[in-house]
């Protein structure tokens, strides 16, 4: 009897233990329980795999990138930038994206700041600067950025091609819309080569596999990853052809550098490249991957590198970086539309940048009246050298002529002096009367400064005031 009730005993935890094994194996399988021993869990090339595709096929997702880069040497300069995009593919030919920016440099405790937002609706792109750093190299040329705060500026093919049909025009610089189109056609065809070239490519490779995580309240994959720096070693010679290939293209052709200079350029710029990812040494970042949908939610990347390193010695200190990205939304309804109120690139040009090149101009003419009376002050001072006296004259002269072994030789070239480039306070260059004086002259141009520059028989000075007399100041 006894025997009979040890066997069914044994029956009964052995059915027991049977019954637990094919639960807990089927919490192993079903991925309930899935601990890194787990026999049944997803391979980490699968997860990967699974996960790229998956994000290739994606119509909407939200992406916040925050970036930040410390240099600690002989001062600390510090630079943040956030960017925080939503984007929607719903429709291939009129993807929509919008977007914020924020960027942060910090340096001898001035602040500079850098701010927007951004919206691109098809082949229509808009930007808008809610701040921008007040730099002194751009108030000293006219620019000023608050005129362009806070408004809606629309970037698209036809305008950018009218501004350059009158830029073209304005500064008479030849095949301005010609290259402009040309240069969509190459940067296109640069894009579609690189992505023929990436295509299956490993750029980076998995080292690490850690304990799942909880990722928005949702259990995620987590694995270390660094950037393969062998395969992009091999594919950059390639990368660098491509892209440099192109740029190339779109110099003009008296600019265009001799075969062996390209080549040697690119060969050069490719080893210095590579040079610098064997002195930043291994990248690596941690990534997560929901486990349900396989999507990727978070990536962090970290590394100091020693300046030393980079600069062969020339510099200590260290250089911190810092990537964080986050992914959300995925595949929710995103409202993105074109802003209501916008102005167009030509407008802006016209309104903000309109007087800057106005005061270039200017510049550039009275430039132009400087040089002109330097060389007009050259022909009489030679004149004088072989005459003893200056020419003879009521008004300016528009030739000047030597005699040299009886020949008859002009001083300017066309044997005309130069003219005034218009657009000035004066309809040419002006003269004082020498009839009285041949040893004397006085010559000056207005300039659209307000100013005069006058040359004579003493030198050659710039005036507050209008020159009057012979002797000029």
């Amino acid at each position: 009897m006894k025997k009979k009730k040890k066997n069914f005993l044994k029956k009964i935890l052995i059915s027991i233990f049977l019954v637990f094994s094919i639960l807990f194996l089927l919490l192993l399988y079903l991925k309930i329980f899935d601990p890194l021993w787990n026999p049944f869990r997803t391979r980490t090339e699968k997860v990967m795999e699974m996960m790229e595709k998956k994000f290739g096929e994606l119509r909407t997702f939200r992406s916040e990138i925050e970036i930040n880069v410390i240099i600690r040497n002989e001062e600390e300069k510090t630079l943040t930038a956030k960017l925080l995009t939503e984007v929607d593919k719903t429709e291939i030919e009129n993807q929509r994206v919008k977007g914020n920016f924020d960027f942060k440099f910090l340096q001898r405790g001035e602040e500079f700041l850098f701010d927007g937002e951004n919206i691109l609706v098809g082949e229509n792109y808009f930007i808008k600067f809610n701040q921008f750093p007040s730099l002194s190299f751009l108030t000293d040329i006219g620019f000023y950025p608050n005129a362009i705060k806070n408004r809606w500026i629309k970037l698209d093919f036809e305008s950018l091609k009218e501004l350059l049909v009158d830029l073209e025009s304005e500064f008479e610089v030849p095949d301005l819309v010609e290259n402009f189109e040309r240069s969509k056609l190459i940067q296109k065809d640069i894009e579609e080569k690189l992505r023929n070239l990436l295509v299956g490519e490993k750029l980076y490779l998995i080292k690490k596999e850690l304990p799942d995580e909880k990722i928005d309240k949702k259990n995620a994959y987590h694995y270390i990853f660094a950037l393969n720096r062998k395969e992009i070693k091999k594919l950059l010679p390639e990368i660098m052809e491509i892209y440099f290939q192109g740029i190339f293209r779109l110099l003009p052709e008296k600019f265009q550098p001799l075969p062996e200079e390209k080549e040697n350029f690119v060969t050069d710029l490719t080893e210095k490249i590579a040079n610098i990812l064997d002195k930043v040494g291994e990248i690596e970042g941690e990534i997560w991957i929901g486990k349900k949908d396989l999507l990727i939610y978070k990536m962090e990347v970290k590394k100091s590198i020693k300046l030393a390193d980079l600069t062969n010695g020339k510099e200590s200190g260290n250089l911190n970086f810092k990537l964080d990205i986050n992914f959300s939304n995925y595949d929710q309804e995103i409202n993105i539309v074109e802003p209501a109120e916008f102005l167009a690139i030509k407008k802006v040009f016209e309104e903000i940048f309109g007087p800057v090149i106005k005061m270039h101009q200017i510049q550039e003419r009275d430039k132009e009246r400087k040089s002109d009376m330097e060389l007009i002050k050259s022909a009489l001072d030679f004149y004088y050298t072989i005459y003893k006296n200056y020419p003879v004259s009521k008004t300016m002269p528009n030739e000047i002529k030597i005699k040299i072994n009886e020949k008859e030789e002009c001083l300017f070239s066309n044997c005309e002096r130069p003219k005034d480039p218009d657009f000035g306070p004066c309809p040419d260059y002006q003269w004082i009367s020498n009839l009285k004086n041949p040893q004397k002259f006085c010559a000056f141009a207005c300039l659209e400064n307000g100013k005069f520059f006058a040359v004579s028989h003493k030198g050659i000075q710039e005036l507050e005031e209008l020159p009057k007399t012979l002797d000029c100041w």
